[in-house]
């Protein structure tokens, strides 16, 4: 009687871990299928943004004609930038 139930109890554990095992995975699915990133990672550029706060500090302490010019550079540099980075990524 007691081999029967230790075989009973190890039964029970198996189809409790089973049973947890199919609830993680549908669980898993539908998550996936509701708010999943249809597009994959999402990339930020952070330089822009320093760079940004760059400019306003080096505006502030330089003429306005000087920040003007490199903005403009700097603009200029982040658009070929960009464009090579699309070309790259087009291969």
């Amino acid at each position: 009687m007691s081999e029967f139930l230790s075989s009973y109890g190890l039964f029970l554990a198996e189809l409790v871990t089973l049973a947890a095992l199919v609830a993680v995975v549908v669980v898993l699915i539908v998550a996936n299928r509701r708010g999943g990133h249809p597009e994959g990672l999402t990339v930020e550029h952070l330089n822009r943004r320093f760079e940004d706060s760059a400019d306003a500090l080096k505006r502030a302490m330089a003429g306005k004609a000087r920040s003007k010019k490199e903005a403009k550079a700097r603009k200029k540099d982040r658009d070929r930038r960009t464009l090579i980075s699309e070309q790259e990524a087009a291969k």
